[in-house]
This record gives structure tokens, sequence and C-alpha cells, in this order.
């Protein structure tokens, strides 16, 4: 998890020394650069939200996937164990089984159909 951390690109990226010095074919001073980082420091500090650093970010960001993951495969289960007879040989399929498990239903199989 800490080298997913180490990836993990700014929001905006900081410029280094070399690249601050010049800009847009411009020489900056060494003023514009440090505002320049503390502007990108601020703007990276902000986009964490509620969390302190970006570890914790991830953290909870790896807890809310796992929970996701289970409720996922939770309603997958549910579905499959709700889910319909879909084609008219399996509903044919199940109407001839009930109708072979409980024999005096069959009388009643015009009512039951309309």
């Amino acid at each position: 998890m800490s080298e997913m951390i180490k990836e993990m690109p700014p929001s905006v990226p900081a410029r280094d020394e070399a690249a601050c010095d010049e800009i847009d074919g411009e020489a900056k001073d060494d003023t514009a650069c440090t505002e320049e980082a503390a502007a990108n420091k601020e703007v990276n500090e902000h986009n964490l939200g509620k969390f302190k650093n970006p570890q914790e970010l991830l953290r909870a960001y790896g807890e809310l996937e796992k929970e996701f993951t289970r409720r996922s495969q939770r309603l997958k289960e549910l579905e499959k164990a709700t889910q319909p007879v879909n084609t008219q040989e399996q509903w044919k399929s199940a109407v001839d089984k009930f109708f072979n498990e409980i024999p005096s239903a069959k009388p009643f199989a015009k009512d039951m159909a309309g």
C-alpha cells in the first residue's frame, strides 16, 4: 500500500528548482518559485478533503472498496436466488414438476392459469 502512496501524483504537480527557474520561456526569481510551491501545497492539502494526509485517504479508499465489493457480491447472490423463471421451457418444466409433486392441484390448473 505504501508503494501506491509514493506513486500517487499530486493534483497540481509541483515544479522542481530547475523547472521553476524558467517557465514558459521566461526567467523567474526565487520568490515566484516559493509562492508557486506554497500555492501548490495549499491546493494539494485542500484536495484531501477531510483526510489529514494521503495515507489516510488511501486507507479509507481501500476500506470503501472492500465494502463495495462485499455488498456487490451479496447483491449478486440475492439476485441469483430471486431470479424468476425466464424461458417458456423453464416455466413449463417448473409447472410440470409442481403438478407431479402435488397431483391434487391438477384439477385446479385452469383456475391457477387464469
